[in-house]
Parts: structure tokens; C-alpha cells; sequence
């Protein structure tokens, strides 16, 4: 049971602990950062609320009251009131009982079902006094809001300020062709923030919700609007589509004081059926409709996101003006099945230096051009055209292994880049892919190549450097490239095929060398491995189904790109580090799995320590050691949410997961 309140318990030396987190807020890249608990949530602070008003779909809008938070009906938390509250029974009669400005609650009850949506036509008062809409009572399962043909969330089109919106479900249900309720595919967005000319839209947090079903979810402003200190976190996207025109994830327009994306799940996104005419008739996949799409954004941060299946693109990136996109760091992400895992240079050619002060660091893309949404049989990975003071680092571009894949590209180059950095990447079992693919590059100052890994795969035919037009081998020094056959012609330059040998000793690039035998310590590492060793499931498409129970009460750490990455990275490592460059990694976490089970759970972990397990109301049920390889029974406890905390050996707590048994 997910508790928004302040307090979160931790057993130390026999001793029930009561305690507050950290309250310090940081500034990154314009985003503003409030609290986070133990289990990575928005704190919400109860001090700050001006009104707490309660909405039941047993609730009455004639009886109906609100509270504040020193109401006795309310107890120690608004979230799990203990008197004999009255709710509204609709969220349209709570909201009008909240004044502009106001810090309000509006919490809706755990469990039950509304046919509404919510309508953002007032303002929080401050930072850390937003109008919040959340959700009460014990159930395990969030609110569900049924909102049809209409948008989840509407914003449109004035100033708004300070709104956080945290655990609820939001569904398209008259739009899904699976559902009794279908009834059409006419569009509607999950939300659809706007600032028009001169209005601001500024502090709004969504976390902990999914949206399923909608056309997209939509973050724009007018060119003479503002929306900024956006924050995006741990929801859970699937399944949008449109049959009339494009369909996105997450698309973002104009966004110029910052934008968070982190530990959100994108899944299934800008189609419904595969393509089999080339139109979006009945929902098809085409190549203009992705899991994400930013559009002239500044200032984004896109963290531990985990992105699968899109129509087309993970993340799309475009601006037609110079500097158009700035300052953008995509850390640590998981890409699976995409076309195209990061596109950074669409749609128009004719300005340079479009893209500036990009980072693109720590992901890991997998399994490229695997389904093939829109027939096309090409798998790119990273893509960069136009790019101002880049740098690609520490990426891991591994296991494209659909043979019919004939248009593979690992990392791709091409238009006018200055001051960019490819360094320390690794391409690892790609099939039918230019490694490193550079395309009618002009005027390209201090780009430099180094110290990447590229092992070929041993299926299809592969360049480990492809130059379509000029010869920039001097943008190139000590890659490290594993070739079978150091004879074939597995490098090209305008027209002309080099061996490796031909490549090292004419000193076509500098400190170039060949890097037999691999020394990785389980490069076979891979997705469907994960799915199948750590979560126990049959396969990916279970996976992918159990992506429909992840919500703010069941949030499932081991389906996310932080763990993926994780564990994947480790096939990577030596002792904590990269076999041969990332020596700057940290020591891989511990993985507990199944998570939600029926009782048995697994420690893989390479220390040893103890751990506590405690029921949800903080009684002590297990408490024992645990080493590399360690099972937990919970077998003979009933079902419901149990708190894990796991510590050395020198009783300092390392992780706190929250286990649901089912």
C-alpha cells in the first residue's frame, strides 16, 4: 500500500524509526527536483494544504464536505483518513470546491471507477504548495478514470501553474478495439497541456499514472507561450494510436524552461496493427508516429526511461532553426525494438548546427528492427545530423539479430557537427549494420571517433566503418575492433573496400587495433535473457502484458530500464568495470525477483547481509541473512504489500523494496 504522506518506516537495532527525508531542493537543467521518499515518490507535504476534499463514486455531491488537515476524520495522513469522512461523488463537484490559487487535495478513492476526466482550469499557489489530485483508501489498485472519446487530463489553453497529478489510470476505453465498451477510434490525448501567446504553464509533476489507449500526450506551447519545470515521472504509456492522423507517446512542442522524463515505461506506442497499406487506416504503424517525439525542446533531461516497440522511433528529435534544441542529456535509457532508438537530426537539412549541447550516455539498445511495425527492414540506432558541442559516451548498441534486417546502422553521422565526441561506446552482435556510418559529411570541425568497441556479429554482412562520401579517417583514433576474418573487406570509403589488415597497416586510423579474443565477462547477456532468468517468464510478450498491472501500488523496479541496464551491463564488466574502457562504472546493485510473486523471492547480489521483512503495518515477519544466491519464503503469509529492507553486514540499510504477493 502506497502511503504519500511523510513518514516511511525503517527497522534499525530492534528500534521503530521514525523519520523525514531530505527537503533540499536542487536545480538541474531548469527542472526544480521537490523530495523524494524512500521508494523514489513525490513527497507530499501536509503541512502545505489549504483543503482536502475526498471523492468516492459511493460519494454523495450533496452531502459532501471538506477538510483540512487538523480535521479529526483525517487522522495522521489525508491518504488513509480514520474518521467517518464524507466524499463528493463526482470530481467535477470536488473541483468546484476548490478556489484559484488554493493549495488544494482532491483525493479520489482507491479502487473505484470515474467516467470523467479532469479539467485543469485553476492554479496551486506555490513550489511546494501545488493543487494536487491523488488517491485514498487501502485498495491496491489506483483510481480509474474511463474517459472515452475525451482527453484524460484537460489544460487548455491559459496560464497554468503548480498542478500535480500522482497515481492515478487513465483510459481510453471506447478506443480499444478489445473492449466491450469499444465504440470508435476517435482521437483523444491522455492530456494536452497548451500555453498560448504570452501564458505560462510551469511546475506540473504526473507521476505514478498510465495511460492507455489515447491518441498521445501532448506537452506545447505557442511560440510566444511558456511552459517549463515539467516533470514526467515513473507512468506508464501504451497502446496509443490514431486511424486519422499522427500518434505519439509523448510529444512535446516549444518547450523552453526545462522538461523531466525519468523511469517512465513507453510500450506499444503510435500504432495499433502493423502496417499492410502504407496509411493509418485501422490504427497502422507508420514512420511518422513514435513513443516520444520532442520538437523544438530546450533544456530536457531524459533518465532510466525504458522504451519499447514504438510505431517507428524511441526518441525523436527535431527543430528546423539553428540552436533549436538545446541543452539535452539522455542518460542511462533502455531501448527495445525500435526502428530507430534515437533519431537527434530530423526533418530539415538546410540549417547547421541545429542540435547544441547534447549528451547521450549509459543506455542500452537492444534488439533494433525486431517486429518491423512498418515493414521497413532497417534497424538504426543512434542517429546525429547537425550537431553543436555533442558528445556520445558509454553506450551499449547490442543484439540486432533479425536476419532481414538489410539496413542496420549503429552509430550514424551525417550533416555540418562541430565539437562532437563519439568515445567508449560499445557495438556488440549487430547483423547487417555499418558500425559506424558517416554520410555526406561537409564541414565537420573537431568531431572525433575514439576508443569504441565493435565486435561483429556472425550473422550477415557487416562494415565496421562505412564513409558514403569523403574520407574521414582522421576523425578516427584507437577503436578497438573485433573482426573474424582479418582479410574480408570490412571497411568502406567512397567506393573502396578495406580489410582490417589493410585498414591497421595503411594506418587508415590512428592506434586502430584488433581486439581477439573478446574478453567480456557474459556478453550473451540480453533481454530475452533477463525476462527469462530474472523475472521468470516465458517470454518477452509476458512482459510485455505485465506491463498493464505497473501502476504508483504495484511500481515493479525489476521492469524498468534502471534494472535491465543494470544486469545487462554486467555481461559487460570486469570486477565493476567495462572490460577495456568504462572505468569510471559502478558496482552492479542487487537484483530481488520475482516481483510480484507468489511468495518464493530471490537475492542475486554480489555481497553478503542481512534483511528485515515487514508487513504493512510495520510488524517485523522474517528476519535472517542473505549472500550471493539467497531465497525469501513468504509462502505461508497472506496476500498483500510486504517491506523488504536490506543491509550490510555493518547494519547500514542498502535497498528498500516494496514486495507485493499475490
Amino acid at each position: 500500500m502506497k502511503n504519500l504522506y511523510l513518514l516511511f518506516l525503517k527497522k534499525k537495532k530492534n528500534l521503530l524509526i521514525l523519520f523525514i527525508l531530505n527537503t533540499a531542493i536542487t536545480i538541474n537543467s531548469q527542472v526544480i527536483e521537490t523530495p523524494y521518499d524512500a521508494e523514489g515518490w513525490s513527497i507530499l507535504d501536509v503541512t502545505n494544504v489549504t483543503k482536502i476534499i475526498y471523492v468516492s463514486s459511493s460519494g454523495n455531491d450533496a452531502t459532501g464536505e471538506t477538510y483540512s488537515s487538523s480535521d479529526v476524520e483525517i487522522g495522521n495522513t489525508p491518504i488513509l483518513p480514520t474518521g467517518n469522512i464524507r466524499p463528493f461523488q463526482t470530481i467535477s463537484a470536488a473541483y468546484n470546491q476548490v478556489v484559484d490559487g488554493e493549495a488544494a487535495w482532491i483525493l479520489l478513492r482507491r479502487g473505484d471507477i470515474f467516467f470523467e476526466s479532469l479539467r485543469i482550469r485553476k492554479n496551486g499557489n506555490s513550489l511546494n504548495m501545488p493543487m494536487v489530485y491523488a488517491s485514498y483508501g487501502t485498495s491496491n489498485q489506483p483510481p480509474l478514470l474511463k474517459t472515452g472519446a475525451n482527453n484524460g487530463i484537460i489544460a487548455c489553453c491559459r496560464s497554468r501553474r503548480h498542478i500535480w497529478i500522482i497515481g492515478l489510470s487513465f483510459y481510453a476505453h471506447t478506443r480499444n478495439p478489445n473492449d466491450a465498451d469499444y465504440i470508435d477510434a476517435t482521437d483523444a490525448d491522455g492530456f494536452n497541456f497548451y500555453a498560448s501567446a504570452n501564458e505560462t504553464i510551469e511546475n506540473i509533476l504526473i507521476e505514478g499514472c498510465t495511460f492507455n489507449f489515447y491518441r498521445s500526450n501532448v506537452m506545447q506551447a505557442n511560440p510566444n507561450g511558456n511552459i517549463g519545470n515539467i516533470r514526467f515521472r515513473r507512468n506508464v504509456i501504451r497502446n496509443n494510436y490514431s486511424t486519422q492522423s499522427h500518434s505519439q507517446g509523448f510529444y512535446t512542442s516549444n518547450i523552453k524552461n526545462g522538461i523531466l522524463l525519468e523511469d517512465n515505461i513507453f510500450d506499444h506506442n503510435g500504432w495499433f496493427t502493423k502496417s499492410y497499406n502504407g496509411t493509418s487506416n485501422n490504427g497502422q504503424a507508420t514512420i511518422y508516429n513514435h513513443n516520444t517525439y520532442f520538437y523544438h525542446t530546450e533544456h530536457a533531461i531524459l533518465k532510466g526511461n525504458t522504451f519499447h516497440r514504438p510505431s517507428s522511433i524511441g526518441n525523436k528529435w527535431a527543430t528546423n532553426e539553428v540552436s533549436g534544441v538545446n541543452d539535452i542529456t539522455i542518460e542511462n535509457n533502455f531501448y527495445n525494438d525500435c526502428e530507430v532508438a534515437i533519431s537527434m537530426g530530423g526533418n530539415d537539412d538546410d540549417e547547421p548546427y541545429r542540435f547544441r549541447n547534447i549528451l547521450i550516455k549509459d543506455n542500452v539498445i537492444t534488439s533494433s528492427g525486431l517486429s518491423q511495425q512498418t515493414n521497413r527492414t532497417l534497424g538504426w540506432n543512434i542517429g546525429i545530423n547537425d550537431w553543436d558541442n555533442g558528445e556520445v559516451t558509454k553506450n551499449l548498441i547490442i543484439n540486432q539479430t533479425n536476419a532481414s534486417v538489410d539496413n542496420g546502422r549503429g552509430i550514424f553521422i551525417t550533416g555540418e557537427n562541430r565539437d562532437l565526441t563519439i568515445n567508449e561506446n560499445i557495438l556488440y552482435n549487430l547483423t547487417n549494420t555499418s558500425f559506424l556510418h558517416f554520410r555526406a559529411l561537409t564541414n565537420n570541425t573537431n568531431v572525433s571517433i575514439r576508443n569504441n568497441e565493435i565486435s561483429e556479429s556472425p550473422l550477415g554482412n557487416n562494415f565496421m566503418v562505412y564513409m558514403s562520401s569523403d574520407n574521414y579517417t582522421s576523425l578516427m583514433r584507437n577503436n578497438m575492433y573485433n573482426v573474424q576474418n582479418t582479410a574480408a573487406n570490412n571497411f568502406y570509403i567512397t567506393g573502396n573496400q578495406y580489410s582490417l589488415y589493410n585498414w591497421i597497416g595503411n594506418s587508415m586510423e590512428t592506434g586502430a587495433t584488433n581486439t581477439l579474443p573478446n574478453t567480456y565477462p557474459d556478453p550473451s547477456r540480453s533481454f530475452d535473457r533477463y525476462v527469462n532468468e530474472i523475472l521468470g517468464l516465458t517470454n518477452r510478450d509476458e512482459y510485455y502484458q505485465n506491463l498493464a498491472n505497473m501502476n504508483y501500488l504495484n511500481w515493479d523496479e525489476s521492469y524498468t530500464a534502471n534494472a535491465i541496464n543494470e544486469w545487462i551491463k554486467n555481461g559487460f564488466f570486469e570486477n565493476g568495470t567495462l572490460s577495456t574502457i568504462n572505468n569510471n562504472q559502478t558496482p552492479l546493485p542487487i537484483f530481488v525477483y520475482p516481483n510480484p510473486g507468489n511468495g518464493i523471492i530471490k537475492i542475486e547480489s554480489s555481497v553478503e547481509g542481512n534483511y528485515i521483512v515487514y508487513n504493512q503495518l510495520g510488524q517485523t515477519i522474517q528476519s535472517e541473512k542473505f549472500n550471493q544466491l539467497t531465497e525469501i519464503d513468504l509462502t505461508k503469509q497472506a496476500t498483500g504489500i510486504y517491506i523488504i529492507n536490506l543491509y550490510d553486514l555493518s547494519n547500514n540499510s542498502i535497498k528498500i523494496f516494496k514486495y507485493l504477493k499475490r
